[in-house]
């Protein structure tokens, strides 16, 4: 997966879902966001504004249930990428 740059998607975040979250899916919807915005030359529509935080909301949420230090940082520069994202 693409989401946080320089880091691979870590293999046991594919079957979890803390807090009933589908952490693949919020991965999937921040990676496609953020090409958007890279291909728009930093600009992205208010959907997908919106949807980024969404999902930075959801990964708030499932945080709290992750406790390998690797899915951690992996999801933690991941909510950052999304609200950095839609906040320019």
């Amino acid at each position: 997966m693409a989401g946080a740059p320089g880091r691979a998607f870590p293999p046991r975040l594919r079957t979890a879902d803390p807090a009933g979250v589908d952490v693949v899916l919020l991965d999937a919807g921040i990676a496609g966001c953020v090409s958007v915005w890279q291909k728009n030359g930093g600009r992205l529509d208010a959907g997908r504004q919106r949807t980024l935080l969404h999902c930075a909301r959801e990964l708030e949420r499932a945080l709290p249930l992750v406790t390998d230090a690797e899915e951690l940082r992996y999801l933690l520069r991941l909510g950052r990428l999304a609200e950095l994202t839609a906040a320019l």
